[in-house]
């Protein structure tokens, strides 16, 4: 554990739009947090707690019923405004994030080998408040909506999103940790794995089960568009 002072409150944003009862996965991965973290506040983020008209993007992904979308804005406004960290509710902890919260901000390398793809973890990330990568992160959304003049929805993926606001801060797409501008810092891949990742008892703390419905073939598209785009201005 870190000698260095707590940067990151120690509070847990998560998010549950649908309303529905929690899958038995997701109750297990809960159950890890509350295992590995003592002492940590658990802030579930729903319908009732933001008032999600109140902002277009997230107002037409929920009548959409595209949770994830809608998550993606919600959990930078989380980190934006209050600190912490932010976890999808299919995230399985093997270890204590309470290490972490000397960063005033952190998170992971998301690299997906079989695309191939490097961006950056948004399924497990910490801010201290009002952090300005928080910030930038949220200025994508300011003043764009979901749907487009023709009903076509905005599916780009919130770990593209982070990862372009984060290229200001010295972000480079390559699958090794990195510290950024700002105190941020990008741990290995292995730190914060997920589903198909590699996998370390030693260093593995966090996996991202990956379970999103929305996880399709166009998602796997975008990732390689992506990458591509990524490799040319290397």
């Amino acid at each position: 554990m870190s000698d260095l002072p707590a940067r990151i409150p120690k509070k847990v944003h998560y998010c549950w739009l649908s309303g529905e009862p929690l899958p038995a996965l997701q109750r297990r991965c809960l159950e890890s947090w509350r295992r590995h973290l003592p002492g940590f506040e658990l802030v579930r983020w729903d319908c009732e707690r933001f008032a999600v008209e109140e902002v277009p993007f997230v107002k037409e992904a929920v009548a959409c019923r595209k949770w994830a979308f809608a998550a993606d804005y919600l959990r930078l406004h989380a980190l934006h405004e209050e600190g912490g960290i932010y976890l999808d509710s299919d995230v399985e902890l093997f270890g204590s994030l309470e290490p972490f919260l000397h960063h005033r901000a952190f998170s992971g390398i998301e690299y997906w080998p079989e695309v191939p793809s490097i961006a950056i973890e948004g399924a497990i990330l910490g801010a201290e408040k009002r952090h300005p990568w928080m910030a930038a992160c949220l200025e994508h959304y300011r003043g764009r909506s979901f749907l487009d003049a023709e009903g076509r929805p905005d599916e780009q993926i919130v770990s593209s999103i982070i990862a372009a606001a984060a290229e200001g801060l010295g972000f480079r797409p390559v699958a090794k940790g990195q510290e950024l501008a700002e105190g941020v810092k990008l741990y290995d891949p292995v730190v914060f794995t997920h589903a198909t990742g590699e996998f370390s008892k030693e260093r593995t703390v966090a996996l991202h089960h990956c379970l999103g419905s929305w996880r399709d073939r166009a998602w796997h598209r975008q990732l390689w568009q992506h990458a591509k785009a990524w490799f040319r201005r290397g």
